[in-house]
């Protein structure tokens, strides 16, 4: 149903915002807590205004406290998102669910504990590795600012989801193999960015490979629907 109320909850600038919309998606809302993402959000959509048939709110607001009733939501995304709350992670789960109604879907992604704890071994040495297992949190990196994060266990999330009352039905994997490249790249321990650019289409199968024959992830993209 194109008709279907959808929250994009720490939308940004609207990467996902723009491609609901760009399915055929007519109702979306877009909370974010940084105000200067809703206003490049606001520009991106500002030439949709004058379809009257196309309806996105933007919202500022914590996913900690939503300013919606109970049961409003058709189905929420929350990408990249509820993680960054560490301690807090569980209250905005709790809230996410709280605003979808019944049978609703949340797609959500989050970070795996493995994947991070491999990454952090390989570039962070064995105490940011040991750190990572033992208290699941991982380091990411905003203009080489260090923010320290959670991330989980699959178990962990197949818990937590079934607590709050909206178990997960099916998961995917993000890859962690474009990522070690990526960091590779950046900290200049591979090859520079144009003889990476050469063998761009083997990497791509190469890692495809990969994937097919471990489980070893970035983030999970899980599915859930609430009880």
């Amino acid at each position: 149903d194109r008709d279907t109320r959808i929250l994009d909850l720490g939308c940004g600038d609207g990467r996902f915002t723009m491609a609901l919309l760009e399915m055929g998606f007519k109702n979306v809302t877009a909370v974010d807590t940084n105000l200067r993402s809703l206003h490049a959000l606001q520009r991106r959509i500002s030439p949709l205004q004058n379809d009257t048939a196309v309806n996105v709110t933007l919202v500022q607001s914590s996913a900690l406290r939503l300013p919606f009733y109970e049961n409003y939501f058709d189905a929420a995304l929350a990408i990249g998102v509820l993680y960054y709350l560490n301690e807090h992670y569980e209250n905005g789960l709790d809230e996410v669910v709280r605003v979808i109604r019944k049978g609703a879907l949340l797609l959500e992604t989050e970070p795996d504990l493995v994947g991070n704890a491999v990454k952090a071994l390989v570039f962070d040495g064995p105490e940011r590795f040991v750190k990572v297992v033992q208290d699941r949190e991982f380091i990411e990196y905003f203009a080489d600012r260090p923010l320290p994060v959670r991330c989980f266990s699959h178990e962990e999330l197949l818990h937590l989801h079934k607590a709050a009352g909206c178990p997960v039905t099916a998961t995917d994997s993000i890859s962690l193999f474009p990522s070690l490249l990526s960091i590779s790249e950046k900290r200049r321990l591979a090859p520079d960015s144009d003889r990476v650019s050469l063998f761009e289409e083997e990497l791509k199968e190469t890692f495809g490979v990969l994937d097919r024959i471990s489980d070893l992830a970035k983030h999970r993209l899980l599915i859930c629907s609430k009880n």
